[in-house]
């Protein structure tokens, strides 16, 4: 009687763990980092770590703050595929110089403007970003 007891609970839980894949348990894969810096100037340096053992597709774009794209910047949209153990990749952002920005004593009161640098992933949920700040003057 003891032993059918104990074959049926043994049962029972083998049953309960076969319900959950041995990956879920045991799972150790290295996610990816993302990082963006503004390195110099107006170049943005898009860099992975952990995991980078696989292809993998990300875009980016500029987002104007105070800084407005098409007068202090070029807005810069676009997409990088990063190769298997590839791990960073250089963009550059053109930034207008100060007395090609038109009617800038009339709605910039001062020297500084920023915008910000996103890389987001192929569904559009940001990775990372940075923000950089133009100054004249």
């Amino acid at each position: 009687m003891k032993t059918r007891k104990l074959l049926a609970i043994l049962l029972a839980l083998v049953m309960v763990l076969s319900l959950f894949p041995a990956t879920a348990l045991a799972d150790t894969a290295e996610e990816t980092v993302w990082t963006v810096e503004n390195t110099t100037g107006s170049t943005f340096r898009i860099e992975r770590s952990g995991n980078t053992s696989s292809a993998v597709t990300v875009r980016y774009r500029t987002v104007s703050l105070s800084a407005v794209a098409g007068e202090n910047f070029t807005e810069t949209v676009g997409q990088l595929t990063f190769q298997a153990n590839e791990t960073w990749k250089d963009i550059t952002v053109p930034e207008n110089e100060i007395s090609s920005v038109p009617l800038r004593s009339l709605y910039q009161t001062t020297d500084s403007r920023s915008y910000r640098f996103e890389v987001l992933d192929i569904g559009g949920f940001e990775l990372a970003s940075t923000v950089r700040s133009i100054s004249y003057g």
